[in-house]
């Protein structure tokens, strides 16, 4: 509404100044400007607005999977001078990779969570009462983004790498020297905990799961010790 006045007042105002009826006309141009003002204040204050926050939990799954071992890629992408991070996960069940760059937002990874996913916070004005609404619709919206953070939950399975990592530990999980360390670490990861619990060697599905989660530790090993 305010916008309307304002162009209205201005031309309603000159017209009556060119009809030299300047007391009218000087009056409405001095209520285009204050019109002006409030704009320019909501514009760059959000005048007649509060802050609400909303928040959505997405399943995120990784770009690769590696014996058990989850890959989150994390690049530096420079646009301008201005240098970002992107980071790339999937959607369970799609092959689409989505990226997020930490451009007009925060980016936070928590690697100390029993689950994965990513939690999406926005922050988003809203007028405080329809009076306030009325005027000052078409300068700030109602449910414009004030700002937004994202968080990485991330159990102990995943790994942040970038891609040129990625490719280097795809090459160093294929050498014979690391496979070999890799054989010995389950061996000796099962031995202990056989040997802390005998019952597990005489039950199969239960010594196939031991192998597989020392296989899955062994393999993260080697790519933390590559990044």
């Amino acid at each position: 509404m305010l916008i309307i006045l304002t162009v209205v007042f201005a031309i309603v105002g000159v017209i009556l100044l060119f009809k030299k009826q300047y007391v009218l006309g000087i009056t409405l141009l001095v209520g285009m400007l204050i019109c002006q003002s409030s704009i320019l204040l909501d514009a760059n204050n959000h005048y007649g607005t509060s802050k609400y926050t909303t928040t959505q939990t997405e399943q995120i799954a990784p770009v690769t999977n590696i014996k058990g071992n989850k890959i989150l890629i994390n690049e530096k992408i420079k646009q301008g001078k201005t240098e970002y991070q992107a980071y790339a996960t999937k959607k369970p069940g799609k092959s689409e990779i989505h990226t997020v760059l930490n451009k007009q937002k925060t980016v936070k990874i928590n690697i100390d969570s029993n689950d994965s996913n990513k939690r999406i916070k926005n922050i988003k004005y809203r007028y405080n009462d329809t009076i306030q609404k009325l005027l000052f619709t078409g300068i700030t919206n109602s449910g414009q983004l004030s700002s937004q953070e994202i968080t990485y939950n991330l159990n102990s399975n995943w790994h942040i790498v970038t891609k040129s990592q990625l490719k280097r530990i795809s090459k160093v999980l294929k050498e014979p020297k690391t496979q070999l360390t890799i054989k010995q670490d389950v061996e000796n990861d099962v031995h202990n905990q056989i040997k802390k619990d005998p019952t597990l060697a005489k039950n199969p599905t239960n010594l196939k799961k031991l192998e597989d989660k020392a296989l899955t530790k062994a393999v993260g090993n080697v790519i933390d010790s590559d990044k």
